[in-house]
């Protein structure tokens, strides 16, 4: 009888530890998720349509639109034109 009773105790303990090994896995998986989102949010992409007629005025005016700085490109053209 107590033989019984024990494994009985036993079987629900191991379940009960099973149940919270699971609970903390899915807690880190969300921890894991929610940092994972968070780190994305922080990022921010910008995206700028370019349209096709600025490439076409003349002298180079619309390779400042790919400079990475295009008030400088633009100093540099002008600089240019008068040296």
């Amino acid at each position: 009888m107590f033989d019984v009773i024990r494994r009985a105790e036993d079987e629900r303990v191991k379940r009960a530890q099973q149940a919270a090994l699971q609970q903390e896995q899915r807690a880190r998986r969300e921890r894991e998720r929610v940092a994972g989102l968070e780190r994305l949010a922080q990022q921010e992409t910008v995206i700028t349509p370019k349209t096709r007629w600025l490439a076409l005025v003349p002298f180079g005016a619309g390779s400042s639109r790919t400079a990475k700085e295009p008030g400088l490109r633009v100093f540099e053209q002008r600089a240019g034109a008068r040296g």
